[in-house]
């Protein structure tokens, strides 16, 4: 089992497949156990996949604390998340194809009230620095509903705490990526620092070249998607569950050799605006 101070931090265009991912446990016996696999970890972004059983939850202790100074993005891959801010009451509950926005210098505790295993990913950028925020003390108490909300729910529909964005597909902002060869990428979360969306590339055909002024990820969903890094002349093959990393400034195309729309989840350490795109 791997800790996070000996985790490769990625500086080069990477594949990592996931029999590859190193595996962690975080957690004690006070704040709950959950199983890390930590795939990208980098000077400007960390991407981890989290596993929780049904049942699952984590909270915190003085030695595993669930409070971090960064922004995150919490994409659910199957089953059912719910989170909650301990120190407000805000909870929201998140379903597989589903994102949650995440604000910093909260604490987020987390649950998988459902049926089946929990499988999400955190997009997390910076990355999480524990050891500065050490001195935050951990909420003593536990709210566990947002009494603002419920004087007339849903009559008035006003929140006491609003840190906890759910963020579906029908609610993404949609953009139109390149001119010769167009793909859609649908941006669930988008601030200075990280942004999130899933882009669609359609049967036999490719995106033009794509360069983001800092670190990104694409993970796969289903079927093969081909990352090409036109300045080293290599070819990643993204398949499920797979990640490729691209670093910052290296330009790249995404290739769907197949005959169906793919689709694959792109994450990056900055805004989604500051992309440029040349076409041939």
């Amino acid at each position: 089992m791997a800790k996070r101070n000996e985790l490769k931090v990625l500086t080069e265009p990477t594949i990592v497949r996931r029999a590859d991912v190193p595996y962690t446990l975080w957690g004690d016996d006070e704040a709950g156990y959950v199983n890390d696999l930590f795939y990208v970890m980098s000077s400007q972004m960390m991407l981890l996949a989290v596993t929780l059983p049904p049942g699952g939850r984590w909270r915190s202790s003085e030695q595993c604390r669930a409070f971090y100074d960064t922004h995150e993005c919490v994409y659910v891959v199957n089953g059912q998340f719910t989170c909650q801010d301990p120190e407000t009451g805000e909870v929201r509950t998140v379903k597989a194809g589903e994102m949650l926005s995440m604000a910093e210098k909260r604490w987020h505790y987390g649950y998988n009230f459902g049926s089946g295993d929990l499988h999400m990913l955190e997009f997390i950028a910076p990355p999480a620095a524990q050891d500065a925020l050490a001195s935050v003390p951990v909420p003593r108490g536990l709210l566990g509903w947002d009494a603002s909300a419920l004087k007339n729910w849903p009559r008035e529909n006003k929140r006491g705490a609003d840190n906890l964005r759910v963020c579906r597909l029908a609610d993404a902002v949609d953009t139109v990526i390149g001119d010769a060869n167009p793909v859609l990428c649908r941006v669930l979360a988008c601030t200075d620092k990280l942004f999130l969306g899933v882009v669609t590339i359609p049967p036999g055909s490719r995106s033009d070249e794509l360069t983001f002024p800092y670190d990104v990820c694409y993970h796969g969903e289903s079927g093969e998607v081909t990352v090409h890094v036109s300045q080293r002349g290599a070819y990643f093959a993204i398949r499920a569950s797979d990640v490729a990393f691209v670093p910052t400034g290296t330009s790249h195309r995404l290739f769907n050799h197949s005959g169906q729309t793919l689709q694959i989840l792109v994450g990056g350490a900055g805004n989604f605006s500051r992309l440029t795109v040349a076409s041939p």
